[in-house]
């Protein structure tokens, strides 16, 4: 079973890490974030039956048929949008806003 708290855990220190890299190699940061977005998506679709309710606190965050729909649509938009980082990075006006 894949807890909930393991996962949402794993993307905000996968947040923390592409913002320090990004700011070392911006192009290694898109990349990396290709590959969190893809990863988490994989793990979405592969394994979304396995997934266990988990809280933070007083929040508390419980598996269901609506939710896994709408976190498979906000994946697919956001892998589909990170496959221009590498390819913008070098290309931006501003590149410093991309963090």
């Amino acid at each position: 079973m894949i807890s909930l708290n393991i996962l949402i855990s794993a993307m905000i220190l996968a947040g923390i890490a592409v913002f320090i890299i990004s700011k070392i190699k911006r192009t290694a940061g898109g990349v990396l974030t290709i590959l969190t977005s893809l990863g988490l998506l994989a793990v979405f679709l592969l394994g979304g039956k396995y997934l266990e309710a988990g809280s933070f606190g007083i929040i508390s965050f419980q598996p269901s048929p609506t939710g896994w729909f709408f976190t498979i649509v906000i994946l697919v938009v956001y892998s589909c949008a990170s496959f221009f980082n590498p390819y913008w990075m070098d290309k931006m006006m501003y590149p410093g806003s991309y963090n």
